[in-house]
């Protein structure tokens, strides 16, 4: 097997945008020359319809050769990897025959492919509509990050390990605090969705897999404090869909969103202080969302509560019944979305001055703290006799 690059050594879902590229350059060598040719009216129309189509679906202005690459990606990238998206989606709903295909798209594929693997090429992590023709990158990630079918402005990031519960590992946080970063950087976004995959939101800290390694476990809790500081320094709305557990370091994800929205069943709390450990990096944002007295409360009982009893006590925004969870965030995010993109900027700006979120000190305290207790006697006993019962 031919060596593989360092620059392309990142991930197998790189390899396979190779390879997608590959096969649109065969295509296009195979295309007779009367049908490459400028003089072939026909086909310079089409070209130019599916270039508009493409830029349609990235954003309503259209590709701009002269604006800033977003995402370390140009213009005319970003059109490519929508119009790729756009081919996926009519070829299996059956609007685009596959002779039609063959014939009239091979050159428009063959961009469009490399145009992709370009784009894969520039992040590990993240995927711009990738999902829809590269499904293997989003699959195998930790985090997954896609656009919304009806309005690409609308981004979800998605915890991608539902065998276990969507726990924050080290990785996971990693992989979490580079998605952030991207899409801070991301000027057509306008709405976050945070969400995990599977039956769970998210179950929490992933201790167990440092079990003996509390230095490691202390480095996990100050990268969850960052990553918490990261979502709510976004300038765009921010909503946690939340279905199952939502339980520890997955709770704080969910308090810390603007938004939240949460199924009756679900099952939500801190039960930190049962395990001998204190949830001193979440705590912030619980006593910003529902008081400093409730939060009190909240903290030192322990324990988890069902979804309804959350939403009572001011856990989450909205309630809903499973069944109905994704049709009602994806009514919020698309209501979200066509606020002006500067007044919803300023004012999470203003509302997090009054509310202190700004205070990163706090934040990165809280952190300090939790990780010195869970390096302790007391944690570490309780932890490991937890793990011990359910092995």
């Amino acid at each position: 097997m031919r060596p593989i690059a360092p620059e392309l050594r990142r991930s197998r879902f790189t390899r396979a945008a190779a390879r997608q590229s590959e096969r649109g350059i065969r295509c296009l060598e195979r295309i007779p020359s009367r049908e490459r040719s400028n003089d072939n009216a026909r086909g310079r129309s089409l070209a130019a319809k599916r270039r508009k189509n493409a830029a349609l679906a990235l954003d309503s202005g259209g590709p701009n050769e002269s604006a800033p690459p977003e995402n370390g990606l140009s213009a005319s990238d970003r059109a490519g990897i929508a119009a790729v998206a756009i081919h996926s989606r009519r070829r299996r709903s059956g609007t685009v025959s596959q002779s039609g295909v063959n014939k009239k798209c091979r050159a428009c594929a063959a961009r469009d492919s490399l145009a992709a693997a370009q784009a894969i090429e520039l992040s590990p992590f993240i995927s711009v509509e990738i999902a829809l023709t590269l499904p293997l990158m989003t699959n195998a990630s930790p985090i997954r990050v896609t656009r919304h079918a009806l309005n690409p402005a609308i981004i979800t990031l998605e915890l991608n390990r539902p065998d276990a519960r969507n726990a924050l590992s080290l990785e996971v946080i990693s992989a979490f605090e580079v998605a952030l970063a991207e899409i801070a950087n991301d000027a057509s976004a306008r709405v976050l969705i945070l969400a995990g995959a599977g039956k769970s939101f998210c179950a929490g800290m992933d201790l167990r897999a440092v079990a003996d390694d509390p230095i490691v476990m202390g480095n996990m809790l100050r990268a969850l404090g960052r990553v918490t500081l990261n979502i709510r320094k976004l300038t765009i709305p921010t909503i946690a869909k939340v279905q199952g557990a939502a339980i520890g370091g997955g709770c704080g994800l969910m308090v810390v969103c603007d938004f939240a929205i949460v199924h009756d069943g679900a099952k939500v709390g801190y039960p930190e202080v049962d395990l001998g450990i204190c949830p001193a990096v979440v705590s912030p944002w619980l006593v910003k969302k529902i008081g400093a007295g409730p939060a009190r409360a909240m903290l030192l009982a322990g324990g988890t509560m069902s979804g309804e009893e959350g939403f009572r006590r001011g856990l989450a925004t909205h309630l809903s019944t499973l069944e109905d969870l994704d049709a009602k965030c994806d009514a919020l995010a698309l209501q979200l979305a066509k606020g002006g993109p500067n007044a919803m900027a300023a004012t999470k700006q203003w509302l997090s001055k009054l509310d202190g979120s700004y205070d990163d000190a706090v934040i990165l305290e809280g952190a300090e703290i939790s990780a010195r207790l869970i390096a302790g006697e007391e944690a570490q006993s309780r932890l490991k006799t937890i793990w011990t019962k359910g092995a």
